[in-house]
């Protein structure tokens, strides 16, 4: 995971054989990532699925973002330079150069949003279990454990939260298709039984006012509510559109039904969005 030209520490014990940053590769894959700096971003591997790369930089798959990150985080805090022979390996915010064989790997902003979009999974745990004892093969063993792994909050105490990477798009076809009326009942000495709300999309006046004896079934234009409810949904409007209401009291049903017409019905005017 640590390029052994960031630090100059070869396959020494120590870095070069520590088990919690090594991982099987396939050569190719591995000759192509080199030792760049990890970030994201480059054109996709011809090789290596869901991987990118560019001049200066290498990009691992979505699946394992999280591991490379935890496995940097412990080299890191594990390898300080104060045992004799053993590098000071730091994580960067920039592309660093390996040149010199100094102990800086980039990026630490990258990581830390990828140890928060690919949290750790039972594998990575079992995995951290087995270095730390193989029961099976204890001589293979290496008795310590990866702190990120067994507390991922840690990294955001050392290093600070990074956001997780935003999304690339935004929602399209946003838009308000359901129009929800609401009022307060009528009062007096005869309260209404319900009420009928009828709706256009060309204006007030070509809702029709409703005639006594001939009650209305709802449809896409006209609503009946019973008393005491006090809201009504109108649906499969259309986006960037105005529509226009009117409620009308009610007693009776049937043949009998008798409308509250005349000055005072209440209207309104709504732009479905």
């Amino acid at each position: 995971m640590w390029p052994q030209s960031h630090g100059d520490f070869g396959t020494n014990n120590g870095p070069g054989t520590d088990l919690h940053a090594i991982r099987p590769a396939d050569v190719t894959v591995n000759t192509s990532r080199s030792d760049k700096d990890f970030d994201n971003g480059g054109e996709p591997h011809y090789e290596a699925t869901g991987c990118y790369s560019d001049d200066d930089s290498w990009e691992p798959r979505d699946a394992v973002k999280g591991d490379v990150a935890r496995a940097v985080f412990y080299m890191c805090v594990r390898y300080e330079g104060d045992i004799t022979g053993e590098p000071d390996l730091e994580i960067l915010d920039d592309i660093t150069s390996s040149s010199s064989g100094n102990g800086y790997l980039g990026l630490i902003g990258a990581m830390l949003q990828w140890h928060a979009q690919d949290p750790v999974d039972q594998s990575e745990t079992d995995r951290n279990n087995l270095v730390y004892f193989n029961e099976a093969f204890p001589n293979l063993d290496q008795g310590n454990r990866n702190p990120f792994i067994d507390h991922p909050e840690y990294a955001g105490m050392i290093w600070g939260e990074q956001l997780v990477q935003e999304p690339t798009g935004h929602a399209t076809g946003f838009s308000t298709q359901t129009i929800t009326l609401t009022w307060t009942d009528a009062t007096g000495t005869f309260n209404p039984d319900g009420y009928l709300i009828r709706m256009s999309d060309t204006g007030f006046d070509n809702i029709p006012v409703p005639q006594d004896g001939v009650a209305v079934d709802d449809d896409f234009n006209n609503k009946n509510v019973p008393f005491g409810t006090g809201r009504c949904v109108f649906g499969g409007l259309t986006p960037n559109t105005m529509y226009y209401f009117k409620i009308f009291g009610h007693s009776g049903t049937g043949t009998s039904i008798d409308y509250k017409t005349g000055d005072g019905v209440q209207q309104v005017g709504i732009l479905a969005m």
